[in-house]
């Protein structure tokens, strides 16, 4: 991943490496946890921070539905997102993120038919994963 758009400091790093490790969507207080194994002092705040500020750089994706959050699968740090989804699987809590262009078209339909300005288009779908389905 590449962050050429900001810079990448160690917290910063330290954080992406975390979640990219991860095997499925963290918590913040398990990011700060495993965290403390390198900054044992860390406290909430610095990863609420941290964490907001790669949100805004389309980094890192909050699942809200979860209270999670997972590293950003299908664009490079600073490349501005048209629409995404985040399928969540709640039987194992998994998240898939896809990228689909083509739903940013009708997504621009409606924000203009109802004079409203899109600051993120990620929108989460729930249901059962493939694996969990077998």
């Amino acid at each position: 991943m590449t962050t050429q758009s900001f810079t990448a400091t160690k917290l910063r790093q330290e954080i992406i490496t975390i979640l990219a490790a991860a095997q499925k969507p963290l918590k913040a207080y398990d990011i700060l946890s495993l965290l403390r194994e390198t900054r044992p002092n860390a406290q909430p705040p610095t990863v609420y921070r941290v964490l907001e500020f790669l949100k805004n750089k389309d980094v890192v994706h909050e699942v809200s539905r979860q209270h999670t959050y997972v590293l950003c699968q299908n664009a490079e740090a600073g490349t501005e997102h048209e629409a995404n989804l985040l399928l969540i699987c709640t039987e194992c809590d998994t998240v898939t993120e896809i990228f689909e262009a083509q739903l940013s078209k009708p997504l621009k339909k409606f924000s203009k038919q109802y004079d409203f300005a899109i600051n993120c288009s990620t929108v989460e779908l729930t249901g059962v994963c493939q694996q969990c389905q077998a």
